[in-house]
Order: structure tokens, then sequence, then C-alpha cells
């Protein structure tokens, strides 16, 4: 059973330690923990508001950030915005590969399979639109080709290409 009073105080600590710490290694470690919260508490919106206003503005993130990032899309799905958590689950699937089973996993569970065009009108440049495709392109029932050939379009060189093929394949 959750113990929600002691998540709040452990909410409140983390959003205090996020708040007053200058060292990003360490503000980035207590606002995951935070914005982790936040979504064990149900508190979606507050989730997406810490994340833009703590981990967004990291300029040297680590994974955690991805972790993060995670979190957020969890949230935003959450808060009716699916083209959002699907463009933020592939940017996660992309960049991290210690969540990249979670990111496709997320995509799947919530049914997220036709977003692909609304999740690129968030993305910023190539890279990210590359990452929309690439997790399009693994999904279950899905011609991986005509993704595959977007991805390759943006980027001959991504690493997940080698991925989708083998999906492919199999």
């Amino acid at each position: 059973t959750k113990d929600s009073i002691g998540l709040e105080s452990w909410f409140d600590k983390m959003k205090a330690l996020a708040g007053t710490t200058k060292e990003s290694f360490l503000k980035e470690r207590y606002a995951f923990q935070a914005i982790k919260l936040a979504g064990i508490l149900q508190k979606h919106q507050e989730c997406v508001k810490l994340y833009d206003q703590w981990i967004a503005p990291i300029k040297q993130k680590t994974f955690i950030s991805d972790w993060s990032l995670s979190r957020k899309a969890g949230a935003d799905m959450r808060l009716g915005d699916s083209a959002k958590a699907y463009y933020e689950f592939a940017q996660v699937f992309d960049r991290s590969a210690s969540r990249r089973r979670q990111a496709d996993l997320s995509i799947r569970i919530y049914g997220l399979r036709n977003f692909t065009e609304n999740a690129l009108s968030f993305c910023k440049n190539d890279q990210e639109k590359a990452a929309v495709y690439a997790i399009a392109a693994i999904q279950p029932r899905t011609d991986a080709l005509p993704m595959l050939e977007k991805l390759v379009a943006l980027n001959p060189k991504n690493p997940l290409i080698e991925l989708i093929m083998a999906r492919e394949i199999n």
C-alpha cells in the first residue's frame, strides 16, 4: 500500500532540495525524484511543470534527464496529450539505452501507434524526427520499410537503422 503522507513528505523534501541546490548534478537527481513522486501521487500537471522548471534548463544532462523525460511523457499521456507523449517517448527511445525498452513498451501499452505524424510536429531537428520514425518502425503490425526509408533520408548513419532492419528481417 502507498503511504501517501510519507510520499507527500518526500515529495516536498525533493522539491525543496531541487529548488535550493545550485549543483546541476544534484539538482538533476533531486528533480528526478520529485518528478517520480509527482507521478506516483498522480500529480501529472506538477510532474510536467517540474520537468520544465528543473530538468529542461540543465545544460550538461545525464541519463537521469532522460529518465525524467520518460516520466514527463507518461504524465503528458495521462493529461491527454498523446502526440506529445509519443514524441517524448521517441526521444527517450533514441537517447537512453537504459530506458529504450520502457519507451517502446509505453507506446504499445498506451496504444499510441497512430500518433507518428502528429508527434513530428514537436520535432526541432532531423535527429528528433529520426527518433519518431525509429520507434514507429518497430511497433507490432507495422510495415517498417516506409519509416526506414524516411529515417535513412534524414541520417543514413543512424545507429537505429540496424535495429529496425533486424526487426524487419525477423
